[in-house]
């Protein structure tokens, strides 16, 4: 599937265009460019090991040197053929009456058992739970960077704003996506290990009805980032949800839509407290590993197609696939229940 002339799935600034906002929720990632010391482009291979068997790391060449990436192979497929799919958005919570009739088929989308929807290469895998948490923590989400908000709000409209208040003109419910535009993802090597480094941000954004100069829809309004907080690393947890609680506490936060969605009929304290246990940050942890994981191979897509071409046809090989089919059965699955009439399910 080539699935990047979606809507809900265009790179770069688009992403924040008013008929993108209006129509999805959740955790996107579209970043395709890490951040390495040559200019040569990321080049990933899979060096398939004895009698056929996976080794447990795919090889990554920045043109200076030569390192391995750990991953298994079970998380590996679906990151794979997410990123050659052409996705960006991984997971919306939206409801069904606010998506398009077709938005399954369009966007590659099957439900997830813990609400919302998920990008089928994820469905039934433990990505799909660290998306869920990701996209409902509210303990994961720092300080507002209002740097980040302006350069955003700058790419997007064309007018930097670095201190958006809301007033009466202000129509529509305020959003969010979590997403890693903006942040810049960087490669480090030592002693032949390879790993990335990267930030997911939470864009919470608004539309202005009143505000509609240079819009395609002027009925959609202006939409602009109000604000931008960078979701914190699992060993920061603990500390950033005792900050939230003090906050909330304190009356010196204002309450945002996660939190009153939180306080109805939910005791909001054990609630973000339990997020900073050790289920919520292994799953914020695999949210994390998934980013890193998704930048690496589509800089590797997007810079050296051919050898990208290789990559694939590597992993998905007789031998490793009849080694490990679980990954496959699961991708047939989630695509023949999204897809039924497609040739590869048989109708």
């Amino acid at each position: 599937m080539d699935r990047s002339g979606v809507a809900y799935h265009r790179d770069g600034y688009d992403v924040f265009g008013p008929d993108v906002l209006s129509n999805i929720g959740g955790v996107l990632s579209q970043n395709s460019e890490v951040v390495i010391r040559s200019g040569h482009p990321l080049i990933v291979e899979l060096e398939i090991g004895a009698a056929g068997s996976y080794p447990g790391y795919i090889l990554v060449d920045d043109g200076e040197e030569e390192a391995r990436y750990a991953i298994d192979y079970a998380e590996l497929v679906p990151i794979a053929l997410f990123v050659d799919s052409g996705g960006t958005s991984l997971y919306t919570l939206f409801d069904e009456d606010v998506l398009p009739a077709n938005f399954s088929q369009d966007a590659g989308f099957v439900k997830h058992d813990g609400d919302g929807s998920v990008a089928l290469e994820f469905a039934g895998t433990s990505f799909a739970s660290a998306l869920h948490f990701l996209d409902t923590c509210t303990g994961c989400v720092g300080i507002n960077d209002e740097e980040l908000v302006a350069r955003v709000n700058s790419n997007i409209s064309g007018t930097a704003r670095r201190d958006v208040r809301l007033s009466a003109r202000t129509a529509g419910e305020s959003s969010y996506i979590n997403s890693d535009f903006g942040a810049p993802f960087q490669m480090r090597t030592d002693e032949g290990r390879a790993r990335v480094f990267g930030d997911i941000v939470r864009f919470r954004w608004r539309r202005d009805r009143q505000a509609t100069e240079g819009v395609a829809n002027p009925r959609a309004g202006q939409v602009f980032i109000e604000r931008a907080a960078r979701v914190v690393r699992p060993v920061e947890l603990s500390d950033n949800v005792a900050r939230v609680w003090e906050d909330f506490r304190q009356g010196t936060m204002t309450p945002d839509l996660e939190i009153r969605l939180l306080m109805r009929g939910t005791d909001l304290r054990r609630s973000i407290h339990a997020e900073a246990g050790v289920l919520g940050q292994r799953r914020l942890g695999d949210a994390f590993f998934l980013f890193h994981s998704l930048v690496l191979l589509r800089a590797a897509r997007v810079g050296a197609p051919e050898d990208w071409s290789a990559f694939m046809g590597a992993l998905s090989s007789e031998s490793l696939v009849a080694q490990a089919p679980a990954p496959w059965e699961r991708y047939t699955e989630n695509f023949c229940a999204v897809y039924p009439r497609s040739a590869e399910c048989g109708e």
